[in-house]
């Protein structure tokens, strides 16, 4: 079994408390992500996001970022699964 980096582990706790408040202040769960790349990343290892209505645009609508935000574009690619065989909707978007 590989050592995780106990720095993924730091990140993912503090992750899902705020997930986990997040939640109980009203939003809906969305879907989870996951951080593949070298930005996302921790030691090597693969981190594990999620979603929410909290931060779901409504069609339309605009992001507004905070000025000197540093934005970069990104492709996310989403899986619907019904079951453990079963791909119920597939997409992708560029952001």
């Amino acid at each position: 079994m590989a050592v995780v980096d106990s720095r993924l582990i730091a990140a993912l706790r503090d992750q899902l408390a705020v997930r986990r408040r997040t939640l109980d202040e009203g939003a809906q769960h969305v879907g989870w992500k996951l951080g593949m790349g070298e930005r996302e990343s921790i030691g090597g290892h693969i981190a594990v996001g999620y979603l929410t209505s909290a931060t779901v645009l409504a069609p339309g609508q605009a992001y507004a970022a905070p000025p000197g935000a540093k934005l970069h574009a990104d492709v996310e690619a989403c899986v619907r699964l019904g079951g453990p065989e079963e791909i119920v909707a597939y997409g992708w978007r560029s952001r």
